[in-house]
């Protein structure tokens, strides 16, 4: 009679249980702990959007091309928003209306500053003008009393003419003298209907207050 031998299974040890693992693996913290679920995740995910979305609501900024299309849009075909929409639609349209008064304003500042600086330019010519004028005034005596400035002044080669006047008895009379404004150097001598007539500075009276 044969003897069947029997193998018999080596004794393989298993993995040894620690403090905070039993033997069937790892405990039940562990787990929680290593996968979250998902539903947390996507929660936590909406709230992040919405507390970002409830920060960019609070300053919104003007619209901008893509904006204004949309909200062309939204007008044109009569689209029906919702709460939110609306809300932040009408946040748009408040930040677009601050923008346009804003910008009016600083244009208005500017063409304000654009006028002022025209007068001054315009007062100044007219100052560096009238004392070019000054400088530039000269007299001449022995004309006939009762030529036109402007003839003196034509035949002159001068800007301007002006006869001056001495009171006589309470009365204004004409003199032989007759002040010449040029606009460039005076010349030392001017003819008047073929005469000669050497010219002088022309000194101002002082003003007394």
């Amino acid at each position: 009679m044969k003897r069947r031998a029997k193998l018999s299974k080596p004794n393989i040890p298993g993995p040894v249980a620690g403090p905070d693992q039993g033997a069937n693996g790892p405990s039940q913290d562990q787990e929680i702990a290593a996968k979250q679920p998902e539903d947390k995740l996507e929660s936590e995910k909406r709230a992040t959007i919405s507390e970002v979305e409830s920060e960019s609501e609070d300053e919104m900024p003007p619209r901008n091309a893509a904006r204004s299309a949309v909200n062309d849009l939204v007008n044109t075909y009569h689209l029906v928003l919702n709460r939110n929409q609306t809300r932040r639609r009408l946040k748009a349209d408040k930040a677009d209306q601050a923008a346009k008064q804003k910008a009016d304003s600083e244009s208005k500042k500017a063409d304000e500053a654009i006028v002022v600086e025209k007068q001054a330019v315009v007062k100044q010519a007219v100052v560096e003008k009238q004392a070019v004028a000054i400088t530039n005034e000269v007299v001449i005596v022995g004309t006939l009393r009762f030529m036109p400035p402007y003839d003196i002044a034509e035949e002159a080669g001068a800007v301007s003419a002006r006869r001056i006047f001495r009171r006589i008895n309470g009365k204004p009379e004409p003199t032989t003298a007759v002040v010449l404004t040029f606009d460039i150097d005076p010349p030392a001598a001017v003819i008047v209907y073929q005469e000669r007539f050497r010219t002088r500075p022309f000194i101002r009276q002082t003003v007394r207050c």
